[in-house]
């Protein structure tokens, strides 16, 4: 899994201000194309249907990373992206006509009055579903049908698609009605698989928009290996020279690339093909906001959990060539969020009503409470990966090490009760437990990233010792790890030094919840001021 962090609001703010013809307006930041000049003020003549030349106005609007982020995040001062609030923002602010979703025989339909003459396409970069307990305890079924709702009209293919299984994925895409987008994602045979495509062309407003798919060249390192099996993911810059031509052939007006890939990856293939005449990259992955050109095109990546979506205003010349007819009037960087305290945005009551009715079937089947949290703790927080790795510790108090990395742990523990389901969405991904021995000589080049999460064990200057300072027993150590970095996730390379592990069938929340339940956090006793202390842990509970 590649890094999991994002800029702060503050600094993405920064960042665009200091693009060409960037202003700030609150917490959003709204861009003229560059370079600005009087002529880059759009004519108001020239955002209608222009019959003498052609010109048509299309507005793209692009999210990544959703991961499965249906309801806001709260946090001290603000509630934070989610579908919810997303949803309402595009039809109230951006005039998005949205879809529909039946429900107990009844149709939600927000926003309608937007469809007589639909003027948006609403992209995404990919991974959509594997996040919060309200998507992931269904198998992302929750979050098809808000894909659905919102009317994505096209996704990149994530490398967290097929957490649930190839098959759960094709029902939720068929469930979201949305085609993912994949150039460089090929079966062994060399032909595109049957659930994804390289490109589609979607009409709006009288133009033919060809979106391009990518998916990163390390999916198989960056989710569970085996279920890619028979795939093969290419290098993407030979990728998109075949089919960028290729949509441009099929009649495109103009053409845009969405990628689950980082920023950093993309840019510079981009700036090297200005052939390719793309109007618009979004990119994702990497969880971190970017708003750039790569020579003449806009590349941006929204921050991830819908906290914001990129919008991007064309203007389409039909009577030009098809490579010179697109052009971007403005874009911006649109937070999404509203203050914590007030209501957020909802433009559809039922919709509302069906996320809570979702909400009760979670907290029904893991709403127990295990404890007690008063400030939470941040993803960066070291206190949040040592609580889960020394719970495992505990559990298998016969290992020398427990280890696990930073992008395994998907958000933050939020203020309030601890349930079960907290603990779900902290670690949504199916993943169990496994012993596996590792040869000391190699222990400290394993452990060497800055993204390790480990305890039990320290490494210094080559050499590991137990947390105590007592030397390492032996030419070989055993730790527990999961399955996914015992594989060969995250470049890890466990399989390599233990080809018979134990396997133990455990699942890697299970010992997080019993070490949590056991501590009785509570108001006034906190599990971070528990997790703090430097008292013993509780013995092990038999096995």
């Amino acid at each position: 899994m590649p890094p999991r962090h994002s800029l702060a609001l503050g600094a993405v703010l920064a960042l665009g201000a200091v693009l060409a013809g960037c202003t700030r307006s609150g917490a959003s930041v709204e861009c003229a194309a560059a370079p600005p000049s009087p002529s880059a003020q759009v004519n108001a003549a020239a955002q209608v249907d222009d019959a003498s030349t052609g010109a048509r106005e299309l507005t793209i609007l692009y999210t990544a990373d959703e991961h499965g982020w249906i309801s806001p995040r709260n946090d001290r001062y603000a509630n934070l992206g989610g579908a919810t609030q997303l949803l309402s923002q595009l039809v109230l602010r951006e005039g998005h006509c949205p879809g529909t979703l039946e429900v107990a025989g009844s149709t939600i339909a927000p926003g309608r009055q937007h469809c007589a003459a639909p003027t948006t396409v609403l992209l995404s970069g990919g991974d959509n579903y594997t996040g919060p307990v309200l998507s992931t305890y269904f198998r992302g079924r929750t979050m098809a049908d808000t894909l659905r709702l919102l009317g994505y009209a096209a996704s990149a293919f994530g490398n967290h698609e097929l957490d649930f299984g190839a098959e759960a994925f094709a029902a939720n895409a068929a469930r979201a009605n949305v085609p993912y987008l994949a150039a460089n994602l090929v079966d062994d045979h060399g032909n595109a698989p049957g659930f994804v495509r390289p490109f589609v062309l979607i009409e709006r407003a009288g133009v033919k928009l060809g979106v391009v798919g990518l998916s990163t060249e390390e999916t198989p390192k960056a989710a569970m290996a085996h279920r890619f099996a028979g795939l093969r993911f290419l290098e993407p810059e030979a990728s998109l020279a075949r089919v960028v031509p290729a949509v441009w052939s099929a009649g495109a007006d103009a053409v845009v690339l969405v990628a689950h890939e980082c920023h950093d990856v993309i840019a510079p293939i981009v700036a090297r093909h200005p052939e390719w005449a793309l109007s618009f990259v979004g990119t994702g992955h990497c969880h971190r906001t970017s708003v750039d050109h790569a020579g003449k095109t806009l590349v941006v990546a929204p921050d991830w959990r819908m906290e914001h979506y990129a919008r991007i205003r064309l203007r389409v010349v039909k009577s030009r060539p098809p490579r010179e007819r697109a052009e971007v009037v403005d874009y911006a960087l649109v937070d999404v969020s509203t203050a914590n305290g007030s209501a957020p945005h909802g433009v559809e009551p039922r919709f509302a009503e069906l996320v809570a009715t979702w909400q009760s079937e979670v907290d029904a089947a893991l709403g127990e409470v295990l404890g007690h949290s008063r400030r939470g703790l941040s993803m960066e927080s070291e206190l949040l990966g040592q609580w889960i790795v020394r719970a495992w510790r505990e559990r298998f108090p016969e290992v020398a090490a427990a280890v696990t990395t930073r992008g395994s742990i998907r958000q933050e523990l939020p203020p309030g009760p601890v349930t079960v389901g907290t603990i779900h969405s902290i670690l949504p991904f199916d993943n169990e437990l496994v012993l596996c021995e590792v040869p000391v000589n190699e222990l400290a080049k394993l452990l060497d990233r800055p993204k390790v999460v480990v305890t039990g064990v320290r490494c210094d200057a080559g050499t590991c010792r137990r947390d105590d300072g007592r030397p390492l027993d032996g030419p070989r150590v055993r730790i527990v790890t999961t399955d996914f970095l015992y594989g060969g996730g995250d470049d890890f390379s466990f399989h390599r030094f233990d080809e018979h592990p134990t396997f133990t069938k455990l699942d890697w929340r299970a010992p997080v919840i019993d070490a949590t339940r056991r501590k009785h956090s509570t108001a006034e006793l906190p599990l971070e001021t528990l997790l703090a202390s430097k008292a013993s842990p509780p013995p092990a509970p038999p096995r």
